[in-house]
């Protein structure tokens, strides 16, 4: 590889129809100086994947390390997932348990309702009956109490007294 060293030192042997030796020494400069930047840059360049090469080893290994992280991650929301998808089942099933039991115990509330309305409306049925049989009785009483009470005053009208004799369903005397 030719460096600006080599430029710098190379001679060349004079001769009578040869260059000019402004001119090559001129050239040699141009070369040499480009050589030099050529050098200057190659060594930034060589600095620079220096420092990319770490930076890039330096990146390599945090990707390590959010990858295993990452890994970690998905590991305990798989977990967390897996937990809640429990939790939420065993509430749906504690849901059903206590609706059906809910439900049960609903259905011993109307059953003890309706067999009580039953009763209550059996006993009113009852009492109905007892008034009306009373009602029908005392009607019956009444219809009674008032033929006597015309049979009294149809046998006074003929006797014209003010007592017809007859007696009440107490033992009393009529006064019709």
């Amino acid at each position: 590889m030719l460096t600006p060293q080599d430029v710098r030192s190379v001679q060349f042997e004079k001769n009578l129809r040869g260059y000019r030796t402004e001119d090559v020494d001129r050239f040699l400069d141009k070369v040499e100086e480009q050589l030099q930047e050529d050098d200057a840059q190659a060594e930034q360049l060589r600095k620079q994947i220096a420092d990319l090469t770490a930076e890039n080893q330096k990146l390599h290994e945090e990707l390590k390390s959010f990858e295993a992280d990452g890994e970690m991650l998905k590991s305990a929301l798989i977990n967390a997932q897996r937990m809640g998808e429990n939790v939420i089942r065993e509430a749906n099933q504690k849901a059903e348990e206590i609706i059906h039991r809910a439900n049960l115990r609903g259905d011993d509330i109307i059953r003890d309702a309706n067999e009580l309305l039953q009763k209550a409306n059996d006993r009113a049925d009852e009492i109905e009956n007892e008034a009306n049989e009373k009602r029908l009785a005392e009607e019956r009483e009444y219809d009674r109490v008032r033929l006597e009470v015309t049979r009294c005053r149809r046998r006074a009208g003929s006797r014209r007294s003010r007592t017809c004799g007859c007696r009440s369903a107490a033992g009393r005397r009529c006064a019709a």
